[in-house]
């Protein structure tokens, strides 16, 4: 148990940095067998720090998480479990560091009930089936593949933690357009993700998000929580689990899996990436702030 003489001063909401005071990564020195030889070499390491969120008459909440964007990861984490709707829901957040771990004590508004969302996102009701599109459904379907290519190379792009440690899940979410509205490292996929939508609800974006590209397989847990945000369309670099399939068949969700460079798989609702080919690209002068699209 960590003596209370360990505890920092608590550190109030607005002097919450995006630099958590214990660091994103750490260098060291290793030894490395490689080609018959042994030698010593630098390295840097992921950081990985637990964190408890607490708030008053709701269970806590214990994660993993590599410091950074703590505030982001807290309104993520509420979010997705339904706890809050938006950031304002959050009347106050104060942190304490101690030696083992990161204490968040959260304060809710009084108002504030479990979020009412619906759990799904919009369907096509004259959705095909994969084999009975025209061939122009079909360029169509293959000019969005290409365009969500296009989206995984700016994803690999912003993921400089993973290209210094090799230990980084990201979680990007992007306008149909594609814009780029977050981006999120953690030594967790689940909190690359919380971080992700953190980040927008904390700029309210939320509404602008159409779809999530993530390093890591889709589990169920990535796919509610992409669903509880009303994301259209959800995309991993690994494969998709059958209950996540499952899921995002009924609840209207694309889900994508498997995206490399050249090729990916597409479980449910394709449609979606015919939407894609249809967004009109945005300008060089125009910002993402401009941009008020409802999901698509």
């Amino acid at each position: 148990m960590t003596n209370s003489a360990a505890i920092s001063a608590p550190v109030p909401e607005r002097s919450w940095t995006d630099r958590s005071p214990a660091g994103h990564t750490d260098n060291a020195r290793l030894l490395r067998y490689e080609a018959g030889r042994l030698y010593t070499a630098p390295d840097v390491l992921g950081m990985e720090r637990d964190m408890e969120i607490r708030i008053p008459g709701r269970e806590s909440v214990h994660l993993s998480r590599t410091p950074g964007k703590d505030r982001q990861l807290v309104l993520g984490a509420l979010f997705t479990r339904g706890w809050i709707q938006s950031a304002r829901d959050v009347a106050g957040m104060v942190v304490c560091e101690y030696t083992s771990q990161t204490l968040v004590q959260v304060t809710l508004e009084p108002t504030i009930r479990p979020a009412q969302r619906p759990g799904t996102v919009c369907a096509d009701p004259n959705e095909s089936g994969y084999g009975a599109a025209t061939s122009g459904e079909h360029a169509l379907l293959a000019r969005g593949a290409k365009r969500l290519l296009t989206l995984r190379t700016r994803f690999e792009q912003q993921q400089k933690m993973h290209r210094a440690t090799g230990a980084m899940h990201g979680a990007a979410l992007f306008h149909g357009s594609g814009t780029l509205l977050a981006f999120a490292e953690d030594i967790g996929r689940h909190n690359a993700l919380d971080k992700a939508i953190g980040m927008v609800l904390d700029q309210g974006l939320l509404d602008r998000v159409d779809l999530a590209v993530l390093s890591s397989r889709l589990a169920l847990a990535l796919t509610r929580k992409a669903i509880a945000a009303g994301i259209g369309l959800l995309a991993g670099f690994s494969v998709a689990t059958a209950p996540s399939v499952e899921l995002a068949h009924s609840k209207g969700m694309t889900l994508i899996g498997r995206l490399k460079p050249k090729g990916m798989n597409i479980y449910t609702h394709p449609w979606r990436l015919a939407r894609l080919a249809l967004h009109t690209a945005p300008t060089p002068e125009t910002t993402e702030h401009e941009y008020r699209t409802p999901h698509f």
